[in-house]
Parts: structure tokens; sequence; C-alpha cells
């Protein structure tokens, strides 16, 4: 008789947003480098994002966007956006760290097989993001009848 094997979860979809690529990112990053479950890497990820659209939201942000037209047609596009006195909260925190360690890579420092170090506030952070995780998953038990 053949066993039932574990399916492998699903990758969220993170749709076509501006932040999608971001998102994305960080939450495979947030398992591989930061060694979260699935579903708190994911958690990460939304959070993030939607913290980078607030700021982009509230601060009336103007984009400065270029067109040019190459020489076989199509148009290349261009967007550069700055925020400047941006408090670092964690997130920011995160999202800079998995930018510094992917910088890394490029320099031929094997970013996955390093034992990265994160300070005990970050680490706290980590933890209260799988915490949550567990309390929807609680939630979401009891209120299937589990």
């Amino acid at each position: 008789m053949p066993t039932e094997q574990a399916k492998p979860e699903a990758k969220p979809d993170f749709g076509q947003g501006r932040y999608s690529v971001i998102q994305m990112s960080v939450f495979d990053d947030g398992q591989t480098i930061l060694k979260l479950s699935p579903k708190a890497a994911e958690r990460l990820a939304r959070s993030i994002a939607t913290e980078l659209g607030g700021y982009f939201a509230a601060n009336g942000v103007f984009a400065k966007v270029g067109i040019k037209q190459s020489k076989t047609g199509p148009i290349n596009l261009s967007e550069v956006v700055k925020l400047k006195g941006i408090a670092q909260t964690d997130n920011l925190k995160v999202l800079i760290a998995l930018n510094y360690i992917a910088d890394a890579g490029k320099f031929n420092v094997l970013w996955a097989k390093t034992q990265w170090v994160f300070t005990s506030s970050l680490m706290e952070y980590f933890a209260s993001i799988e915490e949550k995780v567990k309390e929807q998953e609680k939630e979401a038990a009891i209120g299937k009848g589990k």
C-alpha cells in the first residue's frame, strides 16, 4: 500500500504589485537566511511591503519617470523615488540586512552557507512574528471546531 506523502506548501501569491518582487525575495530569504517558518516569512514579507507602501502613500511621493524610445520601437521606462528622514523600524532593519547579505554574494561570499548572527532585538522580532503566526493558527483551528 502506498504511503501518503506530505505535500509541500505552495508559495504564497504576492500578486503583480510594486512590491511583489521584494515580497518574494523576503519570503525566500526569510526561510533560508533568517530561518523563519514559511508562514512567518510570508507575514514578514507582507509586513515589509505594507510598510513601504505606507511610506510612499503618506509622504506624497513624486516619482520621476523617464521614458526613452529604443531604436527598435519599444520604450524604456525608469522610475526613481527617494524619501529622506525615515525612522528605522524592525522591518526596515531586516530589509537592509537582507540587502546587505545579498550584496555580499556579489563579492563571492557564500551567503547561504554563512552563519549570520542577528542582534537580540531582531531575534526577538523574529520570535514575535512566529508567535503571531502560531496565535493565528490556533484561532483558525478554534474557528474550524478542531
